[in-house]
C-alpha cells in the first residue's frame, strides 16, 4: 500500500511538471539536491512489537519524463541509505541499519 502511494505521488509530480514544460520530454534530477525518503510503518497484530522507520537514501540519477506517458525513474546506491529513525535511542537505530543491510555486500546498487 505504502509503494502504491510512492508511485502514486511520483506519477503526480510527472504530471504535475508536463503541463508547465510543454516541449521537454525528459528532466534530469538535480542528485545534488534531491534525496528519497521512505516512510515505514507498523500494522496488524504484532505492531506493537515494532518500529516506524524513517530512511533516507540520495538519488544517484534520476530523471522525470513528461511525454505522452510520463514517468518517473531513480537509481538508488542502497549502501548509502540511512536509518534516521528520530524517536529511537542511537544504538537502536545502529542495529537497524545493520538489519536492513543484511550480510555484508548484500547491499546493491538499484
Amino acid at each position: 500500500m505504502r509503494l502504491a502511494n510512492l508511485a502514486l505521488g511520483m506519477l503526480a509530480i510527472g504530471v504535475w511538471v508536463g503541463p508547465n514544460n510543454l516541449y521537454a520530454q525528459r528532466q534530469a534530477i538535480d542528485v545534488n539536491r534531491s534525496s528519497l525518503t521512505i516512510r515505514v510503518f507498523k500494522s496488524g497484530v504484532f505492531s506493537a512489537f515494532g518500529h516506524d522507520h524513517e530512511i533516507r537514501a540520495p538519488i544517484d540519477e534520476g530523471g522525470i519524463d513528461s511525454s505522452a506517458n510520463p514517468s518517473v525513474q531513480l537509481r538508488l546506491d542502497t549502501r548509502k541509505m540511512r536509518v534516521l529513525d528520530p524517536e529511537i535511542s542511537a544504538k537502536d537505530r545502529v542495529e537497524i541499519q545493520e538489519t536492513m543491510q543484511g550480510p555484508s555486500g548484500a547491499c546493491q546498487r538499484l
